[in-house]
């Protein structure tokens, strides 16, 4: 988008603003302090990368979940801040449509879609946060206060993750419903297909983000079951490859697989099992530098059947090493061009240890400590029965 373009969409901020304010003032009583702070979100909104904008845009949320929930103490997953970015979407949609051109209200759209789409994932991030917090304060640290404060969190994550389902079954039925529509013009339209496109990643965010809450809820109330099924290890590692195929070339990563006993039937849950060993690899990736290595190797043990994941990319400290499986912790992704590949909650590497647990497997980590970290490289380990 050039200058003049810019500033066209500049000049719309009043009536903007007003049409945000009238949408979000059923929600908060905060007078003009969340006012002030919708003209730096709007900046934002028209200005900054979505793959560079988490850490400004973060302290914005932030504040303003500060703001709404010094109005609000008797709610603190109330999903206020959720509904006001939903809002802010409302009155930009509005905007585009009633005061801009058609083509340049797709430009617009294209431009501040995946924007608001990251700010709703932030402002769920940062509405589960504030709710096990104020959890934690207001509880005894003793075994019964921190039993009581986990199933408050596993009964939080199931609630949010059934409450999802519908809308985002609705997303993806008129995405659909648009695709078809896009398939019948006489003529291509590139606008469209990048706003079909933009939608797409979005459903498909949140629905990680949907399926990421209800391993949580399941893996904490000891109700993860696995299905098992006979499979030979080529054939698993064949659905494995195929996922990561564009990432690596983006990135000029190679990825190997070593694969001992190929034809070995392994009795484990595919889809369960698969899920994470993909949480690890993504973070393997987003943690090694642009034309790295990662190699795959698989044998058999006696009875198990054994996964290593190597990386050539930052180490971890001993400390690291201790919490990186811990419930909502962070993982710090090593280039801004994979951000999203990362796990959505901060608790993918939690899930992945409640999937191994619960066939019966162990995981753990290496990764030599040498003075630079950042070339230290690490390798996961799995065991599971074969059977």
């Amino acid at each position: 988008m050039n200058e003049k373009e810019l500033k066209k969409l500049e000049s719309l901020y009043p009536q903007w603003l007003s049409e945000t304010i009238q949408r979000i003032s059923p929600l908060s009583t905060l007078d003009g302090n969340l006012q002030d702070q919708l003209k730096p979100f709007f900046q934002l909104m028209l200005h900054e990368p979505v793959n560079r904008m988490d850490e400004s845009v973060r302290k914005l949320l932030i504040s303003w979940n500060d703001l709404i929930h010094s109005e609000h103490q008797e709610a603190f997953s109330d999903g206020i801040l959720v509904k006001l970015i939903k809002e802010i979407f409302g009155s930009t949609a509005f905007i585009c449509k009633t005061l801009i051109k058609e083509k340049e209200a797709f430009v617009y759209f294209d431009l501040v879609m995946p924007f608001l789409l990251r700010c709703t994932e932030l402002a769920h991030e940062i509405e589960i946060n504030t709710a096990v917090s104020s959890r934690k304060s207001v509880s005894r640290p003793n075994e019964d206060s921190l039993a009581k404060l986990n199933l408050m969190q596993s009964e939080f994550f199931q609630l949010t993750s059934e409450t999802l389902i519908t809308p985002i079954t609705l997303i993806e039925g008129y995405a659909t419903m648009i695709d078809s529509q896009i398939e019948s013009l006489p003529e291509r339209n590139t606008e469209l297909i990048m706003l079909s496109k933009g939608m797409k990643n979005g459903i498909q965010r949140l629905t990680s983000l949907m399926d990421e809450m209800s391993y949580l809820a399941l893996i904490d109330q000891k109700r993860l079951i696995v299905s098992k099924q006979p499979i030979s290890i080529n054939q698993f590692l064949q659905k494995l490859d195929r996922d990561f195929k564009a990432i690596l070339a983006q990135r000029d990563l190679k990825l190997t697989f070593q694969i001992n006993n190929t034809d070995q039937v392994i009795y484990i849950d595919v889809d369960k099992l698969l899920y994470a060993l993909k949480i690890l690899i993504h973070y393997s990736i987003s943690t090694t530098q642009d034309n790295g290595a990662l190699e795959i190797i698989t044998d058999t043990i006696q009875d198990k059947l054994q996964i290593q994941i190597i990386d050539n990319g930052s180490g971890l400290s001993t400390q690291q090493k201790g919490e990186l499986f811990n419930k909502l912790k962070k993982s710090e992704p090593g280039t801004q061009a994979v951000r999203k590949f990362s796990n959505i909650s901060g608790n993918g590497l939690y899930i992945v240890k409640g999937i191994i647990q619960t066939h019966l497997g162990s995981l753990w980590v290496d990764s030599p400590i040498y003075e630079n970290l950042d070339q230290a490289g690490k390798r996961f380990n799995i065991l599971v029965p074969i059977k």
